[in-house]
């Protein structure tokens, strides 16, 4: 998030501004997008009868020889360094193999945080894991036991005997605002975007709605809980994970423990729900160095306390929405600025702003995210862009108040938005329209006469809404997949993709049925494995229209 990512950028936007839409991924027309024999129709999940069968095996399920657990021991203070360290009883405790601290742990750099300056960063946390006695959050790993069975692991865990010398932290948002930074850029985005004098055009407006907003922090809470199951074989690394980034996590790891890509494999074929949470954090690196330590496989899955405590979630906020709109109900001010917790070795801020100034036109806008540093674990993707969450809590349900009732802007195609300038919108405006999406919704609806819906059910009506979003599209690199065609006319694509819930292997071998022209049946989809081409993290999964094709444009209602 710096002003030099904002130049390249910006650099990259308007270089493709003035390129060919034709030259760009995507600009021909695809020649096969009318074969749709098995996009679109309904059909049984593929991995389905392995889950209903119990078949599917998730990270914490894989059985390993000599298998040993982990348990984990967390920091109780919110900031400070611990000034004595007893492990003696939990050593000494049945069944015990190990206890790691920082005074065992082996010497490694931080976990690369993702960003864009680095595209194969997998890392949500630059602090250091186990390296010394500092305690930087209250929920931070602080030792580590194993032992021959889950019980005996957390029984010794709970043996340790820790004391702390506290030290001032931030805990509070409202006091920490006065400190709060402005950063460069959120996400792929420039931060701070000012059109105009809203404030002023605010003051002028016939119609004016300002409110303040906050949102509650989340929590991950998937139904598998995080957990690695681990084994060396010399410097050989197998890691069972549950993980929404397969081969980004097997590069990382290589270069954290000194091996080379080929010297380690991450396997993720099932992932019990991501959202993203399951990501790279302390407890995969702390098992798989207490692995090598030991000489063992360990197992180690974090109870749901632990999940609460040392995965990040989704940060509060604060926000302002400012709205001013003339005498017809058309934007002359939008105002959209406030504070979110973003801790300085944290990689994800929530860009509640970035719906608002690209799905409105307005004369002026003002557009603002300030970070808070908070002495937290840090926060990270949950449930795809934060930006929807937050553009329902404020501006799209102030639109209508601010036209005072008015709906005819709503039947009318809308404008796109004038803020910031983007050539993207050349060719954006060339490929999609917002208001043929609208109009589509609408008569799928049945609104399309202006009605916003209305359906008698016995004694219940049913009334219908249309809602649209807006995100950031970056192309990820590192999106591989090699197809064999067979001598028996079936075909097998593998790609180290990730299974999270969304259907991924059933979509892919649909998509390559239709393509090559061959039966379900004939295809098959390899996925879950670094060892295979390598794909990029899985993120932004949203559930699509599963309905049958259908002509375009659609028949005009009655």
């Amino acid at each position: 998030m710096s002003r030099m990512q904002n130049v390249v950028v910006s650099s990259v936007k308007t270089a493709l501004g003035w390129v060919p839409a034709q030259w760009l991924p995507g600009g021909k027309p695809d020649p096969l997008i009318g074969r749709s024999a098995a996009i679109g129709r309904q059909g049984s999940r593929l991995d389905g009868p392995e889950k209903v069968g119990g078949r599917a095996q998730f990270a914490a399920e894989v059985a390993m020889e000599g298998l040993c657990y982990a348990s984990l021991v967390h920091a109780t203070i919110t900031r400070g360094r611990m000034t004595r360290l007893d492990t003696s009883a939990a050593e000494a405790a049945p069944g015990v193999i190990l206890v790691v601290t920082h005074r065992n742990m082996p010497r490694i750099s931080p976990v690369p945080l993702i960003g864009v300056t680095n595209l194969s960063a997998v890392g949500n946390s630059s602090l250091p894991i186990l390296q010394d006695d500092a305690v930087h959050y209250n929920g931070q790993v602080v030792a580590a036991v194993l032992a021959e069975t889950q019980e005996q692991a957390d029984h010794a865990a709970s043996l340790i005997e820790i004391d702390y010398a506290a030290e001032p932290a931030k805990t509070r948002f409202d006091e920490a605002k006065a400190q709060a930074r402005t950063p460069a850029s959120i996400l792929i985005e420039k931060n701070q975007v000012s059109v105009g004098d809203a404030e002023r055009e605010l003051g002028r407006a016939a119609h004016r709605v300002d409110n303040l907003y906050r949102t509650p922090g989340h929590n991950h809470n998937a139904i598998e809980l995080h957990g690695v199951t681990v084994a060396w074989d010399g410097d050989t690394l197998l890691v069972h994970d549950a993980t929404q980034m397969i081969a980004p996590s097997a590069n990382a790891l290589a270069k954290l423990f000194g091996l080379k890509p080929g010297q380690v494999r991450v396997l993720s074929p099932f992932v019990g729900g991501g959202f993203g949470g399951k990501g790279l954090w302390d407890h995969q690196i702390v098992a798989i160095a207490a692995a090598r330590l030991a000489g063992r496989p360990v197992r180690l899955v974090l109870d749901r306390e632990g999940v609460y405590r040392m995965i990040g979630g989704r940060t509060p906020s604060e926000q302002r929405v400012a709205l001013g709109a003339d005498a017809d109900g058309r934007f002359t001010a939008l105002i959209h600025t406030g504070y979110s917790i973003m801790p300085t070795y944290g990689a994800c801020p929530e860009q509640f702003s970035l719906s608002a100034r690209a799905l409105y036109s307005s004369k002026s806008f003002e557009i603002v995210q300030r970070h808070i540093d908070l002495a937290i674990v840090p926060n990270t993707y949950m449930r795809a862009p934060g930006g929807d969450r937050h553009l329902r809590s404020g501006v799209r349900r102030r639109r209508t108040r601010a036209c005072d009732g008015d709906r005819s802007d709503r039947a009318a195609p809308p404008q796109r938005a004038r803020a910031p300038p983007d050539p993207r919108r050349r060719l954006l405006a060339a490929r999609a329209d917002q208001g043929l999406c609208r109009r589509c919704g609408a008569v799928r609806l049945g609104t399309a006469g202006g009605d916003p819906g209305h359906t008698p059910r016995g004694r219940m009506a049913h009334r219908h809404g249309l809602r649209e979003r807006q995100l950031p599209y970056a192309r990820m690199p590192g999106a591989n997949v090699r197809l064999t065609l067979h001598g028996d006319g079936s075909a097998t694509l593998a790609s180290s993709a990730q299974e999270m819930g969304m259907g991924t292997a059933t979509v892919q071998v649909q998509h390559a049925a239709d393509r090559l022209g061959l039966p379900v049946e004939a295809v098959r989809f390899d996925m879950g494995d670094s060892a295979l081409p390598a794909g990029p993290m899985a993120g932004d999964r949203r559930r699509r229209c599963r309905s049958p094709r259908r002509s375009w444009p659609p028949p005009t209602s009655s």
